[in-house]
């Protein structure tokens, strides 16, 4: 949360300030006036998670102290909330200091924070929130999708005396706000103020690609009903539609505002993408609205008409963690900044007054705005540095530096009123480390009050010459002028006035200020037009029939006539709904006009008074064309929906509810699941111009016939009764709600009669569940399912059955439920086919040509073979979603999944088996799959950090880092995967079907690559400058042209591919 009151420049804005304890606090350069104020310890007993004979005690990091929202400056006072050391202690603790003098008070609460597994986790921060209304603290604490953990003092303790700062004036912890409301599911809590003291509580409700954002407020008395700001969950959501925005609420210049980025769940992007910026009132409960001032009831699902820009990462479809920063200046300069994955930042500004925002890259990240100026903290060359920006810029400028001392290691800080405080730990490997707190003073600037100075105009004559104005604003800022007649005198070449009739009227100077000026108070004087005598007057005769616009109609022609004789002239004043062209009116959207007729006179006669007439263009019929969707079948390849509207501006959003059949994300069909109809509806809200449409389709799911052997995935059914298709994360699709009887049924096509292992993989927590597998009338095997810890756990439970040759179908239906069913693997005869199943692999390493083998044990390291056919060489690779990211489970078809070890372990870095099951989202049993396109091959990368599967030399198997202990493209690193179908090999994987060209890099310098995705054959491609000349034309003998030693000046090129069925497409490349 952000106001022009208090900052908090935590990492998640992106403001960390990184500082140490300050040996020299004698400033060595100054431009605004910063004071240091004080310095304190506030403890030496905060709890930070080492061990000594632990690498690793935590999950996440290591810092719990000073972390999240555990600051607040209010009143005079600074608040810290913190955990106090060591592991066996964890206490909560709240501790207060009044600026400039006493000490600080510490409170231990009767609360602490938890273990998971054994080790800390930094999802589970301590939060402060102070009402100053009744002077009351808040406390949050503990939460990683937990019930609530709530304790607040009782009131007037918050800025009361010492003596009165202790355990006995804080009331009993609560799971509740409102007394028999219990509140569930709590994670990432964040309490902050308006204006008004009232303290504001944010949280998520659901999942990381799945939830919503709540509010509730604090009045001095009472906790308000909780107010959903945006929706991704629930049965209101399509499974297109889920998603959590990640984000932060700023109340700037007395309104709230939310900055965020979705992650949706259906979105080939793995992480977050889109800047969207909505703001939402004083009080956050009643309307959305856009920065174009468009209001939305809320809660919020359709996100469109809040959408900023849409930058992406490098590739494309990595996005980033977290939301965008926001800073609004008090003239309404509003920034936005992100940092993609990949690639250099996005910088966004639209100044005040201005309607479309401009982008850049690299301008810095963002800070808070006091006074006219934007203000950014930061350590440099062991200095700390105040900067700020004058607003509507992006010139940083050095207004304090001061040298410091320490080694620290994690800070917070926030600002209140020009108040800067810093909290920071002092780098120490020990449980409990010493907290430090460092307050400043930042004097304000504040936007200078200018004049106008716009002498007395003289009287002119009709046909007298154009004259030029000469107002000065006191500020040295350009002027602006306006007439507040038109048909009497204008304003042309922005500081002229072209004399158009008889009359008087206003010219009215002003001037609008910029980052240091205030807006000037406007000046005005009275012009005064007389006619010429020695001329005759003449009038114009002009009647406008109809004077409304039908849409469809011809243009129609205009019929004005002067007395004179002379031609007239046409305009129309407002030229964005209708034009002039030959003497008809040309419309152009919806919208008032006046149609002016006009005679400017000659030697002989004064200009015609002006004659207008308003013209009305109503609102056009927006009108949506989607075409028919041809049949598919259950688990055909994903594809796009094309359709169309009349309206140019339109925001297409696809919808499509029965997710039991497909599911649909923004216009493209991201997974056809069993068989059936599903209605797909296209819409528009509509805008000032065009109205509200809609149009709809069915789409049409054939069964999928599986072919044995096969694994059969719970969602390509042929018919089901009673369960439900459900989605676990963005991962695992399964079948769940099994009542008594439920079944799904299959098609299978078996190839010869015999006996086949049927492998059944579902999640089946606490006594034994039961399911059986039929055909017709006939039981051919019941199964007793394997015990899992929780639903979303799928274990395997392997049992044989007898079919019969030929197409067929069968049935799993519920004996004994409570469990949820993912797949089922039905083997060759006799339970040969193993690793034909499709998504089962063997993994050949590029260099040497060794199948990965399983190692013999647990923690045994993997063994390079000569063959694969065995099931210990043959692997599956199962969707894992950790921290919000999807990665993904190496699993052994007979030993447990791939860990890559660290250097604790001998030999260091050296990859084993295990005995656990998928999915696992352990940090050391996660891997990212990277697709070599130029040669087909596969790289495996330890999550995300940089260290690759690969063959060494000695015959065992590593995560080596990249660029360090081997070079980019070593064979030894890259895997040819042999098998078809599943995770890897799909025709209906996550990066589409859709026939597309990518560059990368892009923007590039001298080389750069070009993919053709899912295009046959590309016959030319051809390369234009923004000109439109040709600069570089080919013609590729593959998918992948690589472009080398180009030489093209810095631009935007547009790069051009044409395919051998003469399809066009196109993409965009920057050089640098």
């Amino acid at each position: 949360m952000k106001t022009p009151q208090l900052i908090s420049l935590i990492k998640r804005y992106g403001l960390i300030l990184v500082l140490s304890l300050f040996a020299n606090m004698i400033p060595q350069k100054v431009f605004a006036q910063v004071t240091f104020l004080e310095s304190s310890k506030v403890t030496d007993e905060a709890l930070y998670f080492w061990k000594a004979d632990d690498p690793k005690p935590y999950h996440y990091g290591a810092s719990i102290n000073p972390h999240g929202n555990c600051m607040k400056v209010s009143n005079g006072f600074v608040f810290y909330t913190w955990y106090r050391g060591g592991w066996a202690d964890r206490t909560l603790m709240i501790s207060r200091k009044k600026i400039g003098e006493g000490n600080w008070v510490h409170v231990a609460l009767p609360a602490k924070m938890s273990l998971v597994g054994g080790k800390g986790d930094t999802h589970l921060t301590t939060n402060v929130g102070i009402c100053s209304i009744d002077g009351t603290v808040h406390l949050m604490f503990d939460h990683h999708n937990e019930d609530l953990n709530y304790i607040r003092s009782k009131k007037h303790i918050a800025f009361g005396p010492d003596s009165d700062f202790t355990a006995d004036n804080f009331l009993p912890q609560q799971d509740y706000l409102i007394p028999g409301k219990k509140i569930t599911s709590v994670t990432y809590p964040d309490l902050f103020n308006n204006d008004l003291g009232e303290m504001y509580f944010e949280r998520r409700l659901g999942s990381a690609v799945g939830g919503d954002i709540i509010m509730t407020y604090y009045d001095g008395n009472t906790w308000s009903q909780e107010s959903t700001i945006i929706k991704g969950r629930g049965s209101e959501v399509t499974q297109g539609e889920r998603g959590f925005s990640y984000g932060s609420a700023y109340f700037i210049n007395n309104k709230f505002y939310y900055a965020y980025s979705p992650r949706w769940a259906e979105s080939p992007t793995r992480l977050n993408e889109g800047v969207y910026v909505m703001e939402l009132g004083s009080r956050m409960n009643d309307k959305a609205t856009t920065v174009d001032g468009k209001s939305y009831d809320l809660p919020i699902i359709d996100h469109a008409p809040f959408l900023i820009a849409d930058p992406r990462s490098v590739p494309d479809n990595a996005g980033w963690a977290g939301g965008p920063q926001l800073a609004i200046s008090p003239k309404n300069d509003i920034y936005t900044y992100i940092k993609p994955k990949g690639t250099n930042a996005y910088n966004y500004l639209r100044k005040q007054d201005e309607t479309e925002f401009t982008e850049d890259r690299n301008k810095g990240s963002l800070g808070v705005f006091y006074g006219n100026r934007m203000y950014k903290f930061n350590l440099t060359g062991g200095n700390f540095v105040v900067t700020s920006a004058l607003a509507g810029t992006y010139t940083w400028r050095e207004d304090f530096r001061t040298s410091i001392g320490i080694n620290d290691r994690k800070s917070i800080t926030i600002m209140d009123n020009g108040v800067i405080a810093v909290v920071f730990s002092e780098a120490l490997n020990s449980a409990t480390v010493p907290i430090h707190c460092f307050v400043f003073q930042l004097q304000k600037e504040e936007y200078i009050p200018q004049t106008i100075n716009f002498g007395a105009l003289t009287q002119k004559t009709e046909g007298d010459p154009n004259f030029t104005l000469n107002a000065i604003a006191s500020s040295g800022l350009p002027v602006s002028y306006t007439s507040s007649d038109t048909s009497i005198a204008r304003i042309i070449n922005s500081n002229e006035v072209q004399i158009m009739g008889v009359g008087s009227c206003d010219i009215i100077a002003s001037q609008k200020g910029d980052g240091t000026y205030e807006e000037a108070p406007e000046a005005l004087q009275t012009l005064v037009v007389s006619a010429d005598i020695s001329k005759s007057n003449q009038t114009i005769t002009f009647s406008l029939s109809p004077d409304t616009y039908t849409w469809g109609s011809s243009d129609q022609v205009l019929n004005a006539t002067a007395s004179s004789g002379l031609p007239v002239q046409y305009e129309s004043t407002n030229t964005d709904v209708a034009i002039i062209v030959d003497g008809k009116i040309q419309v152009k959207r919806m919208g008032t006009t006046t149609i002016n007729a006009l005679q400017l006179g000659d030697d002989t006669y004064n200009a015609a008074p002006i004659v207008g007439h308003e013209y009305t263009v109503p609102i056009r019929q927006q009108i949506i064309d989607f075409p028919i969707i041809p049949e598919v079948t259950s688990g055909d390849p994903a594809f796009t929906l094309q359709a169309t509207s009349n309206n140019p501006d339109a925001n297409l959003r696809f919808l499509c509810p029965n997710n039991q059949v497909a599911v649909v994300w923004d216009n493209q069909v991201r997974q056809i699941l069993g068989a059936g109809n599903a209605t797909i509806t296209v819409s528009d809200t509509g805008n000032d111009y065009f109205t509200s449409a809609q149009a709809s389709r069915t789409l049409t799911v054939q069964p999928k016939t599986h072919q044995i052997p096969s694994t059969i995935e719970a969602e390509y059914y042929t018919t089901k009764s009673g369960v439900n298709v459900t989605r676990w994360s963005n991962t695992v699709f399964y079948l769940n709600s099994w009542g008594a009887n439920d079944f799904a049924e299959y098609t299978i096509n078996v190839p010869e009669d015999g006996t086949y292992e049927v492998e059944v993989f579902a999640a089946a927590p606490g006594s034994t569940k039961k399911l059986k597998i039929v055909s017709g009338s006939n039981t051919l095997v019941s199964i007793s399912l394997t015990t899992t810890p929780n639903l979303t756990n799928f274990k395997s439970t392997k049992a044989n059955i007898t079919l019969q040759k030929g197409i067929q179908k069968i049935k799993v239906v519920n004996e004994v439920g409570g469990f949820n069913y993912d797949k089922m693997k039905i083997s060759g005869d006799s339970g040969g086919g193993g690793g034909d199943a499709e998504g089962v692999y063997k993994l050949v390493n590029v260099a040497t040509g060794k199948y990965l083998g399983a190692g013999g044990s647990s923690a045994g390291p993997v063994i390079m073979r000569d063959t694969g056919d065995t099931p210990d060489r043959k692997w599956t690779f199962v969707n894992t979603n950790a921290e919000g990211v999807d990665y993904y489970n190496i699993d052994s078809q007979d030993n447990g999944i791939l860990r890559a070890t660290g250097n604790g372990f001998s030999p260091a870095y050296i990859i084993v088996s295990t005995g656990k099951a998928p999915p696992a989202g352990d940090t050391d049993k996660i891997w990212t799959v990277h697709h070599n396109t130029t040669d087909n091959t596969f790289s495996f990368e330890a999550k995300n950090n940089n260290r690759f599967l690969y063959h060494q030399t000695d015959g065992n198997c590593y995560n080596l880092l990249k660029g360090t202990d081997f070079v980019e493209g070593d064979p030894r690193s890259k895997w040819q995967v042999v098998g078809t179908g599943g995770p890897l090999l799909s025709s209906d994987d996550k990066s589409m079907k859709t026939s597309s060209i990518k560059l990368y890099p892009n923007p590039a310098e001298d080389n750069f690559t070009i993919s053709f995705q899912n295009i046959s054959k590309v016959k030319n491609v051809a390369i234009y400058n923004i000109l439109g000349k040709l600069v570089y034309q080919n013609s590729p003998k593959s998918n992948v042209l690589e472009v080398k030693n180009i030489r093209f000046k810095a631009g935007v090129y547009l790069v051009k591919a044409l395919s051998e069925d003469n399809q066009v497409f196109h993409s965009k490349l920057v050089i640098k």
